[in-house]
């Protein structure tokens, strides 16, 4: 329990319902949160939330007076004031601390009733301009979407908004003390909001899972650049979003493919010995989303098997020689993790290949016997 959660759950206990001031038969504050959780989430969101969010205005997203008259554009002076992030003097606890207690606090079915008192605030929280706030917000919705009816959501007709303000938050790949919690809880998030809101396989679920793909994943990495730890985690996002896709996963290797390739050429090592942080971890993640997309989509993956089978030589050949720079029989855990990865990745190669890949394997072995013979399977 928070330091804020301590301090307001006894003033709540007070303010709710009179209960007896003697102290000695004043209940501990476990029972007291639990009294305040069962009797009166309601009034507290009524009392102590919604009142400082909706000092602020009604969100564009949910004033509808706006969408009738077809106002499209954002108000932006929606944001020029936000009471819900002030405290009031005498109190460690603001309204989001409030918010963020009753939201995580209380399931199925008591959170179903109170939507209305949870949406706009929430929503409002994800939209905020400062990443920690955005990333409060998406972990509430989280919960929501974890603990609630999914049908109830789409009733309330706020699926697409939700989306839209979750979509928003995949772009985040500057600041990697800001940004890779918010996209770690981000990314997550709107696979569950497709999920909650759509049938599996159906066109719009397909097709949402495509815009997570090019404009979350693919955009992501170029706008990283070669920030590893932003690499990691949206490289991380593509065994799941290939899964939601199913079949249509085979239009986007030709953009996949390469990637994960790349990320197992690319020399992180700075020396045989050292490497940078988090190289062989990202490049670990990289052979197991590979073999992930050979499983899923391997009648198209003999055209690919060239690039796919250089890239996995190359990641091993560096292996091989960081065992052999550090004098050492046995490779480290990390590095043995990654060996087995790319041991995996070439005997699914040769599954998803068949015979065609037999004279590529047969190459590097007379290239190389004693490096690549551990790495290819042995002919059947």
């Amino acid at each position: 329990m928070s330091p804020g959660e301590a301090e307001f759950i006894p003033v709540f206990y007070a303010r709710c319902c009179p209960h007896d001031d003697d102290i000695s038969s004043q209940p501990d504050l476990a029972t007291k949160a639990a009294h305040l959780l069962c009797h009166h989430t309601a009034s507290i969101l009524e009392s102590h939330v919604r009142p400082a969010f909706v000092a602020q205005g009604t969100h564009p997203a949910l004033d509808r007076r706006r969408s009738r008259k077809g106002d499209v554009k954002p108000d932006l002076s929606f944001y020029d004031k936000q009471p819900w992030k002030e405290r009031k003097q005498g109190e460690d606890w603001d309204a989001v601390d409030v918010l963020r207690w009753c939201v995580c606090e209380t399931e199925k079915p008591d959170i179903d009733a109170l939507l209305p008192l949870l949406v706009p605030p929430i929503l409002t929280i994800i939209d905020d301009w400062d990443v920690r706030y955005k990333t409060t917000g998406i972990t509430l919705l989280r919960h929501i979407l974890r603990q609630t009816d999914p049908a109830l959501l789409a009733k309330m007709g706020l699926g697409d908004v939700f989306l839209e303000a979750v979509s928003t938050c995949l772009t985040y790949v500057n600041d990697p003390d800001l940004h890779i919690p918010l996209l770690r809880e981000s990314f997550p998030c709107i696979l569950e909001l497709i999920h909650a809101l759509y049938p599996t396989g159906s066109e719009k679920y397909v097709t949402l899972y495509e815009r997570v793909l090019v404009d979350g994943v693919l955009n992501g990495l170029k706008f990283a650049g070669d920030k590893l730890v932003f690499r990691q985690v949206l490289v991380e996002q593509v065994e799941s979003v290939y899964e939601g896709l199913g079949a249509v996963g085979v239009r986007y290797l030709k953009y996949i493919i390469p990637m994960l390739c790349e990320t197992l050429e690319t020399p992180f090592l700075v020396s045989p010995i050292t490497t940078r942080s988090g190289s062989l971890s990202l490049q670990a993640t990289a052979a197991r989303t590979l073999g992930c997309v050979i499983a899923g989509c391997w009648p198209r993956i003999p055209r690919y098997r060239g690039v796919i089978l250089r890239a996995l030589a190359m990641a091993w050949r560096r292996t091989v020689a960081r065992i052999r720079a550090r004098r050492e029989e046995v490779a480290d855990a990390e590095t043995e993790a990654l060996r087995k990865l790319l041991k995996k990745d070439c005997e699914l190669l040769r599954e998803a290949c068949g015979v065609e890949i037999e004279p590529d394997f047969a190459a590097l072995r007379a290239l190389d016997q004693p490096v690549f013979g551990v790495l290819l399977p042995t002919t059947s």
